[in-house]
């Protein structure tokens, strides 16, 4: 029947090919550990955040898919930075960061993970430099160094702009630490 029908009408068989071959085409999936962003001619048309098997337009719409997990950046050598008293110090930091807000990690850099590496590894750069040179060695070496990982944290997750509110909180945050608050509770981060 149906084989007899394919040898007779080889158009059949290509139609069939090609519909199979269109229906792989609008399939992707998106793994536990991605997410994903589907293109409609290059700008933004989904974001999935979701494991499993997701649609698309064949040939109009294309698919990035970006890493969920934390990630590493890890500075190959220790950094010199001048404290206030304009003594060099060497300082071998790393940051785990993750891709947060895909759409917005995609609009800010492209997508492209060396770029937002470039632009984290300056930012922290920066800060790092700006806090090492308010500090004297003492501080930096002794009772101080938590106040800089809590001063880091903070401005990563709220940005650099610092309003009165920021500063109160960042008060607070250093003054918890200093009495021995975040050792209090048996959690450490």
């Amino acid at each position: 029947g149906a084989a007899l029908m394919i040898k007779s009408n080889p158009g059949l068989l290509l139609g069939i090919v090609l519909a199979a071959a269109a229906a792989a085409s609008s399939l992707f999936v998106v793994d536990q550990r991605q997410s994903a962003i589907v293109l409609r001619l290059g700008t933004i048309a989904k974001v999935v955040e979701e494991p499993g098997l997701n649609f698309k337009i064949p040939v109009l719409d294309t698919v990035r898919y970006f890493d969920r997990r934390v990630l590493t950046i890890d500075a190959p050598e220790p950094e010199r930075f001048q404290t206030s008293e304009k003594k060099n110090v060497l300082v071998d930091a790393f940051v785990k960061w993750r891709i947060s807000d895909v759409r917005q990690y995609f609009i800010s850099v492209q997508g492209n993970e060396a770029a937002a590496v470039n632009r984290l590894s300056q930012t922290i750069n920066s800060s790092l430099r700006s806090e090492f040179g308010a500090r004297t060695v003492n501080d930096v070496i002794s009772g101080e160094r938590d106040k800089i990982v809590a001063w880091l944290r903070y401005l990563s997750v709220h940005g650099t702009r610092i309003t009165p509110q920021k500063e109160k909180l960042l008060t607070d945050i250093c003054n918890a630490i200093e009495r021995g608050d975040h050792l209090k509770g048996g959690s450490h981060d």
